[in-house]
């Protein structure tokens, strides 16, 4: 029985010619995968991802529920406080259309969720941006009719509830912007267009400055969309992403699982071989100083 590595020799190099050479193939590409997880990519808002704008479609359903009826107590307060300036048939017009329009908002979000959510064949952000111009309109038309000439606290207090009325809208509704300018316009264009056609110079004063700010408004919607279409998106790629993870993890330990069984094959092939030959084989393993032999030697 002469000393050989030959046999051994044989499985190591196959071994390390398809095990090891896959499995840093594989861990450089799952190193990959994980860089991208933390990578804010702009490319993702180049073009228009309907999965996307549902994601942002039920953001803006869950996001304003409770905001529709928090108006409701403060439109009652209005009537209470302008109804020297205000007529039945006004007050009744705004409150079913405010009424109408809220249900309305209601009614597609059970539809939504019944629908389960993602439907290309319903333009569920069209729906929701008729609602949001009727709520609009709605404040819009009590601060054209319900306008005090001459009083100037009035006046500011109506100034006061659209700042806050437009500012809790732009939380809400910034990230579908058509809902937020259908909201923004018909509260605003009757609101300002008394002041600018009617007012007194401090209610000229107070429109012009509210214009401004309206302008502000507006800009940090188109920032806060951005930023939100950016982050939906951004789920979804890391959602692909984790998902080709878990598929080379899995596809990774099939290989392994493999590797292992093809090595215990070849090695017992090699034991029958040195079996039948009278042969044994030993190697020294030089930085370990260890001497490793087959059975058969």
């Amino acid at each position: 029985m002469l000393p050989c590595d030959a046999p051994h020799r044989v499985i190591a190099g196959w071994f390390a010619a398809t095990g090891f050479r896959v499995s840093n193939d594989r861990q450089t590409a799952s190193a990959a995968l994980l860089q991208r997880l933390t990578e804010d990519d702009e490319s993702l808002l180049d073009g228009r991802d309907p999965k996307v704008d549902a994601m942002l479609i039920e953001r803006l359903y869950q996001s304003s529920f409770a905001t529709r009826y928090v108006p409701i107590p403060m439109l009652f307060g209005a009537f209470v406080i302008y109804q020297d300036y205000l007529r039945w048939w006004q007050i009744v017009f705004i409150g079913l259309l405010y009424a109408v329009s809220t249900l309305h908002l209601d009614h597609q979000r059970d539809a939504y969720n019944a629908n389960g959510g993602y439907d290309t064949a319903t333009d569920w952000g069209l729906r929701f941006t008729f609602g949001c111009a009727g709520t609009g309109l709605s404040w819009g038309l009590l601060g054209w009719f319900a306008y005090p000439p001459g009083d100037f606290a009035l006046q500011a207090l109506l100034c006061v509830a659209w700042a806050g009325l437009t500012t809790s809208s732009l939380n809400t509704r910034a990230m579908h912007l058509p809902s937020f300018y259908a909201f923004i316009i018909g509260i605003s264009v009757p609101f300002f267009a008394r002041g600018f056609l009617f007012g007194e110079p401090s209610t000229v004063g107070m429109a012009f400055f509210g214009t401004i700010l309206l302008a502000a408004q507006c800009f940090c919607a188109q920032v806060n969309n951005r930023r939100e279409r950016l982050s939906a998106a951004l789920r979804l790629r890391n959602a692909a992403l984790i998902g080709e993870i878990d598929r080379a993890r899995v596809a990774a330990e099939i290989s392994y699982r493999e590797l292992e069984h093809a090595h215990h094959t070849l090695a017992a092939d090699v034991a029958t071989m040195q079996r039948i030959c009278g042969i044994g084989s030993w190697h020294w393993q030089g930085p370990d100083g260890d001497v490793v032999w087959s059975d058969q030697f």
